[in-house]
């Protein structure tokens, strides 16, 4: 659905004071690595599935490499921030229109898919970009769940966790953005879910599903 919007004022930033339960979802990322499966589905059907195995060693670059199930190569992933630059070769997928900006967004046919580069690697283990820290609008913590607010980077986002008593807690992550001036609405939900096999669903509001099942813990 596309929706009309007007102009907002952006809410100033706050500091809450955060358990340590809280504190420790927030990370770099830089440095975490992960094998599973990758599926993309488009209005619930399946349009492409493959194990991957992927690692980020710094905050500026992480590789990921995709195999068949006779363990060949069959494409990789690279993604860097310094200099912005990505490439994708993997089968069934139109990498020629995937790209990223000077800031490190993710673009789709030069559009905006709500997502920095960076921000990957965060997605798949169930952690929460640290930078995002700094943009904390609203908080609140009731029992084993707490509820954030963000804008960052021209988003805004709501983030819901639950079970933060758990080692690996489950949260879902609502973001929103506009284009053409602020004409235009976008949004999807990313949610993780902790519980072994740990898994990572992003849904976007035209059909689009993007599901990752871990193969082992991080």
């Amino acid at each position: 659905m596309i929706l009309l919007s007007s102009c907002q004022t952006i809410p100033k930033s706050i500091s809450p004071k955060l358990p340590i339960t809280v504190e420790r979802l927030f990370s770099s990322c830089s440095h975490a690595d992960g094998s599973g499966y990758l599926k993309f589905e488009n209005s619930g059907d399946l349009n492409f599935g493959t194990e991957i195995d992927w690692v980020a060693k710094n905050e500026q670059s992480w590789h990921a490499e995709a195999y068949n199930s006779f363990g060949q190569t069959i494409g990789r992933i690279n993604a860097r921030l310094d200099p912005p630059n990505l490439k994708v070769s993997i089968p069934r997928v139109n990498t020629e229109s995937l790209s990223v900006d000077e800031g490190g967004r993710l673009l789709y046919d030069g559009h905006f898919v709500g997502l920095k580069a960076n921000e990957i690697p965060c997605l798949l283990i169930g952690k929460i970009p640290s930078d995002w820290k700094d943009n904390i609008i609203a908080y609140k913590q009731v029992n084993n769940s707490a509820e954030f607010r963000i804008v960052h980077d021209g988003r805004k986002l709501q983030i819901s966790i639950n079970h933060l008593d758990r080692e690996r807690a489950s949260f879902c992550s609502y973001y929103s953005w506009t284009e053409y001036m602020g004409l235009v609405n976008y949004k999807f939900e990313h949610c993780f879910l902790g519980k072994e096999p740990s898994t990572a669903v992003i849904q976007y509001e035209n059909g689009v599903k993007v599901k990752w099942i871990e193969s082992h813990s991080v």
